[in-house]
């Protein structure tokens, strides 16, 4: 069978295309070149070796083509992506150990390269802005050293047990931006996020001082569960401290370190020196750490503790 005209590709079905040379993976690797996984019924992708350039179909779409050129220095992808008012074009340089992405739009004006560049590896995707719009030639590697690059954001991906993040670690804490379960090699080819794109992802910003922060995606969790947690806090405590909360309430933070260890108490309500230091002389030691993208953190983990509140204040 002959290669499928692009014109009737919508009748073809995936029994045509495994005739016409194509085979079937679970997902297609950009960094290795090649299929990986067991296909499923509902989640497949095609492939074709053509020696010269690689053809992709994803089961989602059996209209689209993704295709790959060979060259000299790796293979050559351009990704378009048209949200109907602008058309992005992502020329894309694989390279094995990395991906070298330059962003464009073409709008009525025509096409013309913005100042952006992504740089990915299997784990890890940056951002960088150029300080001169850039047009290349996808036969020719272009040379990062005469680039006048100004880093910017570091997208680190997480495939966690039910999402999967593009995780940005900043001074100030950690953004993420949560996707639908995905494995590594769907980061490859997923283009990095533009700012007007931010808006439309679910984005959650953590932040943190001296290393600690004040919120996780996941808290702390005390193994016994979190009415033990406070009866263990008064029964290891001054006997004074049981009846203070008999008609108040008195808020604690601990600070829950990565491994589920509380490492410094505070007492935040009331101010009170001579109670913080009964309250905090024995402390329950265990925790579940608090986690962001699944991954362990250390937390302020805040209970009140008193007749008239017992909730979790975090």
């Amino acid at each position: 069978m002959q290669e499928l005209d692009v014109a009737v590709i919508n009748q073809v079905t995936v029994t045509d295309y495994l005739s016409s040379g194509y085979v079937k993976s679970l997902t297609f690797d950009e960094f290795t070149m090649k299929g990986v996984g067991e296909p499923q019924d509902s989640r497949f992708v095609l492939i074709k070796d053509c020696g010269d350039s690689i053809l992709v179909i994803r089961n989602s779409n059996l209209g689209e083509k993704v295709v790959y050129k060979k060259k000299s220095w790796g293979w050559f992808n351009r990704a378009v992506i048209d949200d109907g008012l602008f058309c992005y074009y992502y020329d894309r340089y694989l390279l094995r150990d990395r991906i070298l992405e330059f962003l464009a739009d073409s709008s009525n004006t025509g096409r013309e390269y913005i100042k952006q560049l992504y740089i990915k590896t299997p784990k890890q995707c940056t951002l960088f802005s150029l300080s001169d719009s850039c047009v290349w030639n996808e036969d020719e590697l272009p040379d990062l050293k005469k680039m006048n690059l100004h880093s910017g954001q570091v997208y680190k991906m997480v495939v966690g047990k039910k999402h999967s993040y593009y995780l940005c670690e900043e001074s100030d804490g950690i953004t993420l931006y949560k996707y639908s379960k995905m494995d590594s090699t769907t980061f490859s080819r997923l283009p990095g996020i533009k700012e007007d794109e931010k808006s439309l992802l679910k984005e959650y910003k953590y932040y943190k001082t001296n290393g600690v922060f004040s919120h996780a995606e996941v808290m702390p969790q005390y193994l016994a569960g979190e009415e033990s947690l406070r009866a263990c806090i008064l029964e290891n405590s001054d006997p004074a401290i049981s009846q203070y909360v008999e008609n108040k309430k008195i808020v604690v933070q601990l600070l829950v370190n990565t491994q589920g260890h509380v490492t410094r108490c505070k007492l935040v309500r009331p101010k009170d020196s001579e109670l913080e230091k009964q309250l905090c002389q024995h402390l329950p030691v265990k925790f579940i750490p608090a986690t962001i993208a699944d991954q362990p953190v250390s937390v302020w983990y805040t209970l009140v503790i008193g007749n008239n509140s017992m909730q979790q204040d975090n």
